[in-house]
């Protein structure tokens, strides 16, 4: 067992959204919630709660209940623990030190339990409305009687002292705080009983809810929201007899939740903020008609369909704004690897924040080079990448790599061309690396407002081919973008710009912060996710006839570069 797990077994760490409001930082709340939390971790009752939470989880290995809840601790436990305190410090206990101690645990015993334990337990609930206050007569007796032992003063005086009428001006100043701290624990007590007030968004059990546990929620979704959302409340589900990868389970622990099948998923899945649709890509649009109507935050994964009679339907659905202002559709090189790309030529606002740019580069210079590039020439975009382990990516099921992964430089290209432009004179050729079902090698070449392109997707292939990039040729310049190094050149003339993705965001957090502004701002997702533009490109794939398109079979020693020429 890690010291991580022992710390917040003893003491609950707070919520991020304490101190985080927005997009601002409070360093006085994120102060005092964790000098809170520091001080309880040295807490002989907390201490004791967490060992006793341990033996019942052991005792509940053995018995016919094997759910996931949280222990709870019993009332008696915590009453029975002030009470020996209590009659210690009347009858017992005189060290000073030990007063000092029970006088710091019980104050913060009181301000975490009566006002701000709502901070750190978001979704907590009490037993009963007496719970807690019932004990805080035994508190302030108790702490009246130490204070009287340490400070030689009559108990009657402290009593008075602790009500906040002060006899004397002897006593000392934490007598005084621990006055004010008993007014502002009646006021608390006061508020809570009052009706609450309404909030703006319906309240739910979680903030997020995935529904799958495949490669990408694995290996870069789950991941990136525990770095970016770390004390967001965020549930897995997945099917039962479906494969996870095992250490997947152990890091996830009790957020991932096992259902018989994709019906009882839809049933329990709404009680959520967002929900991550992260299925295979032929599960989509049935999970997306499951919740279209709930009030929910939706995510899709791409590609949003790789059935070719859903395309109709998705086109209906963007057209009801109602449906799919709530729908944010995510394309992991348009919006993260290739972004710096998208952003020049669709300059929103919204991307900068994920962007570094040079000193004197701003929207006003990067139009005017855009202005003196001229026309565009050329296109290539290439992603020669080698072994794809995953399955469900060479699968007809889902598509195959056509879908999967072709449709990435495809998008780029429909970004660079505009969303009107036709796409003329394509040519195809597909590729088999050796006993694969479906095709790992996908070359286009075509034109369209007066320039040629050139696309190609190539898995298996020799380390020495490898190469993910973009290139755009202009009349007077070039514009490069590396998507290893999520970097974008420009050349022209004699000048050279660079603007490249903030180091600051790892792999598929920019995605999942997109993700969130998107839901916490009330932006619509269709103007910054591109997903008109997947769409378009979706329903050009599915009406390409590739029957007669030339096929090959390659091994190791291929050249995709040379093959493209062969074959096309």
């Amino acid at each position: 067992m890690s010291l991580k797990k022992i710390i917040s077994g003893i003491s609950t760490f707070p919520s991020k959204n304490a101190w985080v409001w927005k997009d601002s930082v409070s360093v006085l709340s994120f102060t005092l919630f964790h000098l809170l939390w520091i001080i309880r971790l040295f807490s002989l009752l907390q201490i004791i709660k967490y060992i006793y939470r341990k033996i019942a989880f052991c005792i509940k290995q053995f018995s016919l209940d094997k759910g996931s809840k949280r222990i709870n601790i019993p009332v008696l436990l915590v009453e029975l623990y002030f009470i020996f305190f209590a009659l210690g410090i009347f009858f017992v206990f005189r060290n000073k030190y030990i007063l000092f101690y029970y006088l710091i645990e019980s104050s913060v015993w009181l301000l975490y339990y009566n006002v701000f334990r709502r901070f750190y337990e978001e979704k907590y609930s009490i037993c009963h409305q007496m719970e807690y206050f019932v004990l805080i007569p035994v508190v302030f007796f108790s702490q009246a009687k130490a204070i009287s032992l340490i400070e030689n003063a009559d108990l009657n005086i402290t009593l008075q002292a602790l009500a906040g009428n002060f006899p004397s001006a002897d006593f000392p100043f934490y007598v005084t705080i621990l006055s004010v701290l008993y007014i502002a624990i009646i006021i608390s007590v006061v508020i809570s009983t009052l009706p609450s007030e309404s909030v703006k968004t319906e309240k739910r059990s979680h903030f997020m809810t995935i529904i799958g546990a495949g490669d990408v929620v694995c290996k870069r979704l789950y991941p990136a929201l525990q770095r970016l959302c770390p004390y967001r409340d965020i549930v897995i589900f997945h099917k039962k007899n479906t494969p996870v990868n095992p250490d997947f389970f152990t890091t996830v622990k009790s957020g991932l939740r096992l259902f018989e099948d994709d019906f009882e998923i839809a049933a329990t899945a709404r009680d959520s903020e967002i929900l991550w649709i992260a299925t295979p890509s032929y599960k989509h649009l049935p999970y997306l008609e499951s919740f279209m109507n709930d009030s929910m935050f939706i995510v899709l994964e791409k590609p949003l369909t790789s059935v070719k009679y859903e395309i109709p339907l998705l086109k209906k659905l963007m057209a009801i704004p109602s449906i799919w202002n709530k729908i944010f559709s995510l394309s992991y090189y348009v919006q993260e690897k290739a972004l710096p790309l998208t952003y020049f030529f669709n300059p929103l606002s919204f991307y900068e924040k994920y962007l570094t740019f040079p000193e004197l580069l701003n929207k006003k210079m990067l139009a005017e080079i855009r202005e003196r590039l001229g026309k565009i020439k050329d296109v290539g975009i290439f992603l020669v990448e080698g072994k794809d382990a995953r399955d469900w990516a060479n699968d007809s099921a889902t598509g195959g790599q056509l879908f999967e992964t072709f449709i990435h430089p495809a998008l780029i290209n429909r970004i660079i061309s505009g969303e009107e432009a036709v796409w003329t004179d394509v040519k195809w050729s597909l590729g088999v690396y050796e006993d694969i079902k479906t095709e790992t090698f996908i070359g286009c070449k075509g034109k369209t407002n007066g320039y040629c392109f050139t696309l190609l997707v190539g898995k298996f292939i020799n380390d020495l081919f490898r190469k993910r990039y973009c290139e755009v040729r202009f009349e007077n310049g070039v514009v490069f973008m590396d998507f290893d190094e999520r970097m974008l050149k420009i050349q022209t003339g004699e000048e050279s710009y660079s603007i490249a993705v903030s180091s600051s965001f790892r792999n598929y957090e920019i995605q999942t912060d997109m993700v969130v502004r998107c839901y916490e701002d009330h932006l619509v997702p269709s103007i910054v996710d591109c997903s008109g533009l997947q769409v378009g490109v979706l329903e050009w794939l599915s009406g390409q006839d590739l029957t007669n398109v030339t096929r090959f079979n390659y091994s190791d020693d291929f050249n995709p570069f040379a093959g493209m020429k062969q074959y096309i």
